[in-house]
């Protein structure tokens, strides 16, 4: 009996050693920057370029219904027009701008801080942009 409890408690012990170190690691390929996903594509949308603070990156965002804020932080920030329009500016300016692009999902687990509303975060590839 003391011998059947021990290999009880020693495969009990041994089960819970090898499972804790071996955590799945989450499958970004299909999220982010990184995926070939497109969620949706953007046309001539007209909105804000901004700097979101929480995440330390510029961010163009625009109000797609009253107390909805949809926000996508460029993949390709250096893109030709992008630049030519950050180049100089500081991290309090919000530029009226005009742009297009291809919408891919955020990964799962990624924080953007505390939003009101209808508040959403993607990121875009940017095809077109221009201030207004």
């Amino acid at each position: 009996m003391k011998t059947l409890l021990a290999i009880l408690a020693m495969s009990f012990i041994l089960a819970v050693f090898s499972n804790s170190g071996c955590k799945k690691k989450e499958d970004n390929r299909n999220c982010g920057c990184t995926s070939s996903e497109i969620k949706y594509s953007l046309q001539s949308i007209n909105g804000f370029l901004s700097y979101y603070q929480y995440n330390n990156k510029w961010v163009l965002s625009y109000s797609p219904s009253p107390g909805a804020v949809s926000n996508y932080f460029p993949c390709n920030s250096n893109q030709d027009s992008l630049q030519a329009i950050l180049q100089g500016a500081n991290q309090s300016q919000v530029f009226q701008v005009k742009f297009s692009g291809k919408v891919k999902s955020t990964c799962p687990g990624e924080e953007f801080g505390i939003t009101s509303g209808v508040t959403t975060f993607d990121y875009i590839n940017i095809d077109s942009l221009k201030r207004n």
